[in-house]
């Protein structure tokens, strides 16, 4: 929702009129976006470790498979109306982009953040194929291999420091698993400050999405609030509206649907950014909550009901 609102209420800057910054304020949600994915993607491979005795090879298959299931079917449906919208010119000169092995930047141009989504999904699949059971030290290996890649030059996607925000929401997840820290109160404090200190980043620099240490003023923050809020909640202290939780749940066909929401609303030439909004958040939200039932819902039931020896475990 902060991203889909930066694209919405997106405005040229005026020096001096903080109110144009605004909008700037959205790049923090990839970073909230990455960290909430390692911990819920940790969270899943691990209880599906738990709960799965039918070998190694079934296991990481099923994961592998209910993630495919999960974000190719409505990335190509986007992609095919982006490529509608702007022509197919993108694709053609590079197909690999067809399964996000590199971005379609200029066709839907939020779809970057899929490419490292996917990289995790591997990282995650190799880890249940090599070491379920010691998923949490897989990970750290990981993590030490992905440093040495970004000293000596690694791949480009190992090399950007939004990588490591799976892992800040990887370790989350095995803090709330293990139970022994609880320390969720001084999480959820810290992470407020950062969150107001990331606040002040953005309104200093003139390019948020390019800032060199995002991992530390905008992924910390994230983890720590991220953590603080699920361990409220597991000891029952706090939850999440009922409605939120919904948009959660609808946050993948709001993410890839909403950009191309916006535009088209843009190319009615209304002039008025706040009127533009108007328009384009409730029909993206509108657009969400139907893409969910009828595209997404179904192929998450196809995936699941194909059994690989073990026991079905529903992935978010």
């Amino acid at each position: 929702m902060m991203v889909m609102s930066m694209h919405a209420f997106h405005v040229p800057r005026v020096d001096g009129a903080w109110l144009t910054r605004l909008p700037d304020l959205g790049h923090m949600g990839a970073d909230i976006f990455f960290v909430i994915s390692g911990f819920i993607i940790t969270k899943t491979a691990m209880s599906m470790a738990a709960a799965d005795d039918s070998g190694r090879l079934r296991l990481s298959g099923a994961f592998a498979l209910h993630r495919i299931a999960r974000i190719y079917p409505l990335f190509w449906i986007v992609l095919a109306v982006g490529v509608a919208l702007h022509g197919n010119s993108e694709i053609v000169a590079e197909p690999g982009k067809v399964l996000l092995l590199h971005a379609p930047e200029h066709t839907v141009p939020v779809m970057w953040t899929l490419t490292f989504e996917l990289y995790f999904y591997l990282v995650a699949s190799l880890a249940l194929l090599i070491m379920p059971r010691q998923f949490a030290w897989f990970l750290a290996i990981w993590v030490v291999a992905q440093a040495l890649f970004v000293l000596f030059h690694g791949p480009w996607i190992l090399r950007f420091p939004v990588s490591f925000e799976f892992t800040f929401g990887a370790t989350a997840a095995l803090l709330v698993r293990d139970g022994r820290l609880r320390c969720y109160g001084l999480s959820l404090a810290l992470g407020a400050i950062g969150f107001v200190g990331s606040i002040a980043v953005v309104f200093l620099v003139n390019h948020p999405a390019s800032l060199s240490w995002r991992l530390i003023w905008f992924g910390v923050p994230a983890v720590l609030l991220l953590y603080g809020l699920v361990g409220l909640e597991v000891e029952g202290r706090f939850m999440l509206p009922a409605w939120l939780q919904r948009r959660g749940t609808e946050s993948y066909s709001l993410y890839l649907w909403h950009y191309i929401i916006v535009g088209l609303v843009h190319q009615l030439g209304l002039g008025n950014v706040l009127v533009e909004a108007a328009i384009a958040i409730p029909v993206s939200l509108s657009a969400a909550w139907v893409s969910y039932r009828l595209i997404e819902r179904p192929f998450i039931r196809m995936a699941h009901n194909i059994r690989f020896g073990g026991p079905a475990v529903i992935l978010t």
